[in-house]
């Protein structure tokens, strides 16, 4: 105990000593996000005004919370941006009224399963 050191947690907000691990953790998975985002360019605002500012940011919130629930819902099997790669050799047939996927391999129907998603037999346009 000599050499240990101190680790305080502040917060405006009253917390039972059993959620403040937990909510620095989310904190701090936030801030993981974050730096995914920048650094595949989601941050990177290219806009003129405000109200595009606002959607811009809204739209990367919204993706970032998806990944978030992809990456949840995959672990341990595969990483979210492993699959994210996977699901993008998904191809299909387009029609003029209709889309019709192609047979998806192995590793694409085990996302899907993990993911609790039905892969329709064809989509109207």
């Amino acid at each position: 105990m000599k050499y240990c050191g101190f680790f305080l947690l502040v917060s405006r907000h009253r917390l039972d000593k059993d959620e403040v691990l937990p909510n620095y953790y989310t904190r701090q998975t936030i801030e993981q996000i974050f730096g995914f985002a920048k650094v595949n360019n989601l941050l990177s605002l290219r806009v003129h005004s405000d109200q595009s500012v606002n959607g811009y940011l809204l739209l990367t919130f919204i993706s970032m919370v998806v990944f978030i629930l992809i990456r949840k819902k995959l672990q341990p099997k595969v990483t979210a941006e492993r699959a994210l790669i996977i699901l993008r050799n998904l191809k299909a047939k387009i029609y003029e009224k209709e889309v019709i996927p192609l047979e998806s391999s192995k590793k694409v129907k085990d996302i899907f399963s993990s993911l609790n998603i039905t892969m329709p037999t064809s989509w109207g346009i």
